[in-house]
């Protein structure tokens, strides 16, 4: 099977960087520490004039869990973009391997062995292609990293983020993600949470099955303006069109990813 590549760049080893939409009528999402949900990776490029135009770029949309958090309930389903740009700058690669150890149990183990699933060219990401009903448009998203579980478009694996005040390209109020860290449960059980682990411990084999549009939410997100800060400067300028989204799968894992 193909797996997904990043043209050249490696990160592996790089140090960790710390650093009102449709469907959520919560208030604004303030400065903290919040469980979320990675609900979409959708690998894209960046579009800005620059030498790194036309890389590869990683949208991620991330939804609060805190229903069952005292004092954070009315922000729970709050919906957190963020980008992850794959380009040969130590800040970008830095802030893509903090993503990366938010998907581990904080191990150097782990750790190490996520990065090389993510960077080494003989390794890569798990994806499939599926078409947006809409735009006709073909996306790209990823499935698995390894044997962590992504899912996209309609992801439940779980990171703690810690959020920042933000600003879209319209001037309007958006969360901005300044850290990622591994999330380790408070005892008390997230909504819809089962128990089962987001650690892939079988074959992939069926990984490119149909996607049922029915299952695809993303239009209870509405529109975000992708200027994501990822402290690279290399900011995507393209709107995501999430509002009445419908997918199907098309193609396969054959094809190269971009």
């Amino acid at each position: 099977m193909s797996k997904m590549k990043w043209g050249g760049v490696n990160g592996k080893g790089a140090a960790p960087m710390k650093g009102g939409d449709f469907g959520y009528q919560g208030p604004d999402l303030p400065k903290g520490s919040y469980p979320a949900k990675i609900k979409r990776m959708e690998v894209t490029k960046i579009v800005t004039n620059s030498v790194n135009k036309g890389k590869p770029r990683i949208r991620i949309l991330l939804e609060v869990q805190t229903s069952h958090i005292k004092g954070k309930e009315q922000y729970h389903g709050a919906p957190v973009w963020d980008g992850l740009n794959i380009i040969d700058d130590s800040s970008a690669k830095g802030f893509v391997n903090a993503f990366l150890h938010a998907l581990t149990d904080g191990s150097e183990r782990q750790k190490r062995a996520i990065e090389s699933v993510f960077w080494d060219e003989d390794k890569g990401c798990d994806f499939k292609r599926i078409r947006n009903k809409k735009t006709q448009e073909v996306e790209t998203h990823i499935t698995k990293i390894g044997r962590v579980l992504i899912g996209s478009p309609n992801g439940d694996t779980l990171v703690q983020i810690v959020t920042r005040p933000g600003q879209d390209n319209h001037g309007k109020y958006r969360p901005e993600v300044s850290e990622y860290i591994p999330y380790k449960s408070d005892g008390e059980e997230l909504p819809g949470e089962d128990g089962d682990s987001v650690i892939d411990d079988g074959d992939d084999d069926d990984m490119l099955g149909d996607v049922d549009s029915s299952d695809d939410d993303d239009d209870d997100y509405g529109d975000s303006d992708e200027d994501d800060n990822d402290d690279s400067d290399e900011d995507d300028d393209i709107s995501d069109e999430q509002d009445e989204r419908e997918t199907a799968k098309v193609g396969s894992r054959k094809k190269p990813p971009f």
